[in-house]
């Protein structure tokens, strides 16, 4: 029997994040302050400290920003994210993964994240700082794709290191661009790169291609419980296309 393919965890496990965001959302819970009678005296008062507790503890799903307050709440479950995919791909492996490699992976990626968030709030911002960043951004795209030629052409020895350069900078500098033009896609675009690169792993065009679709639709759901559920929606029926399309081997075939 054929495995099928290993994507679909990964693609499930962000689709229920997202769906568990929706759901703890206390934008319509009407805030901790319950509403005095109407016909006390202290109603407008207190219908005036309901709002301001709305206001508040309002949770804002504009532009896929998953929660005001709970901003860092989604970088920390995109790390969990990630590394429970490590450590699904290395459980599945036909042989085992050297332990220094996974270590290098998952303290890559987990490093990788906050390096983004900085990138994004600087590329999202104005002034000085935004065409500084908008330089380094440039600069780091001339590196990445000097090491990915010299890897591909074989100039010359060091191609281990400059895979490692294009690696690095190349996907950097891409975030850095779709972060300027596409503000609303600054959390969306962190587990969506993510999901390019194992569906380059995995030669899989149907991960790419619901990748794809997750990041449209974060462009055209920016507002409310859909800016959340949609790309959810998205994740779940790519993990269920990965699961039902698969065939494995005939016993014909074996």
């Amino acid at each position: 029997m054929g495995k099928r393919p290993a994507f679909w965890f990964p693609l499930a496990l962000l689709g229920f994040v997202l769906i568990g965001l929706a759901l703890v959302s206390p934008g319509n819970a009407g805030g901790p302050f319950p509403l005095l009678n109407p016909a006390g005296s202290g109603y407008r008062m207190e219908q005036e400290l309901h709002a301001y507790a709305v206001a508040v503890t309002r949770v804002s799903t504009d532009n896929f920003h998953v929660l005001e307050q709970h901003t860092d709440y989604w970088s920390y479950l995109v790390a969990l994210v990630f590394v429970a995919t490590v450590a699904w791909y290395a459980v599945r492996a036909a042989t085992p993964r050297p332990w220094r490699k996974l270590i290098t992976v998952t303290v890559g990626g987990l490093l990788a994240l906050p390096v983004a968030e900085v990138v994004a709030d600087g590329m999202a911002s104005h002034g000085d700082g935004r065409e500084m960043l908008g330089t380094v951004m440039s600069l780091f795209a001339l590196l990445g794709a000097g090491g990915a030629a010299w890897a591909y052409f074989r100039l010359g020895t060091g191609r281990g290191a400059a895979i490692v350069i294009a690696l690095m900078f190349c996907p950097l500098a891409v975030y850095g661009w779709l972060v300027s033009l596409l503000p609303q896609t600054a959390e969306a675009l962190v587990p969506g790169l993510g999901l390019l690169a194992l569906a380059w792993f995995e030669r899989s065009r149907l991960l790419a291609s619901v990748t794809a679709a997750f990041l449209l639709v974060v462009v055209v759901f920016t507002s409310g419980s859909a800016a959340l559920l949609v790309p959810a929606a998205v994740m779940l029926a790519g993990a269920l296309a990965a699961l039902l399309t698969h065939r494995p081997p005939s016993a014909d075939t074996a």
